[in-house]
C-alpha cells in the first residue's frame, strides 16, 4: 500500500460542483475521489510554465474558463485525425509532438520550448512552401 501525506483545501462555496460530484465523476472514471484529485493536481503542476500562461491569454481573451480552452484544442486536434483516418484510411503517421530524442540529456521527450520551436519551425517551412506554390500559380495568370 502507498504512503500518503494528509493535505486539505477549501472549496468556494460558489463553486459549480462539491464532494459528491467529484465522487460522482470519479466512479464514471473507474478510480476514487482522492486518485482524481491527485490526477488534476498533477497534471496540472506538471504542465510547463509557458504552456499554462498561453492558456491563461487565451482563457483571459476569449472569456472561457482554462479547461475549455484545452479541452477543445485536444477535441479540434482529434476531428482533424478523425477525418484525415476518413479520407485517407488508417492514419499510421508518427505524432511529431511526441519526438524522442536522444542527447547529453539522456534520452527523452522533447516538451515546453524545445517542442514549440520544432513545431514552429516546421509550421514555417510548411507555409513558405504553400506561399511559393501559390505565388507561382498567380504568377501565370498575370
Amino acid at each position: 500500500m502507498a504512503d500518503y501525506r494528509r493535505i486539505s483545501f477549501v472549496l468556494p462555496t460558489d463553486s459549480k460542483w462539491d464532494a459528491e460530484a467529484l465522487a460522482t465523476k470519479a466512479k464514471n472514471l473507474g478510480m476514487t475521489r482522492n486518485e482524481l484529485i491527485v490526477k488534476a493536481v498533477d497534471m496540472f503542476y506538471n504542465f510547463d510554465d509557458e504552456f499554462l500562461k498561453y492558456i491563461k491569454h487565451y482563457s483571459d481573451g476569449l472569456n472561457i474558463p482554462e479547461y475549455l480552452i484545452i479541452q477543445n484544442m485536444i477535441i479540434w486536434r482529434m476531428g482533424e485525425e478523425d477525418a484525415q483516418r476518413e479520407v485517407w484510411g488508417s492514419f499510421r503517421e508518427a505524432l511529431p509532438e511526441f519526438f524522442h530524442v536522444h542527447d547529453d540529456r539522456g534520452p527523452r521527450t522533447l516538451t515546453g520550448k524545445e517542442l514549440y520551436n520544432v513545431a514552429k519551425d516546421s509550421k514555417v517551412e510548411e507555409l513558405k512552401r504553400q506561399k511559393e506554390q501559390r505565388d507561382k500559380m498567380m504568377e501565370q495568370y498575370k
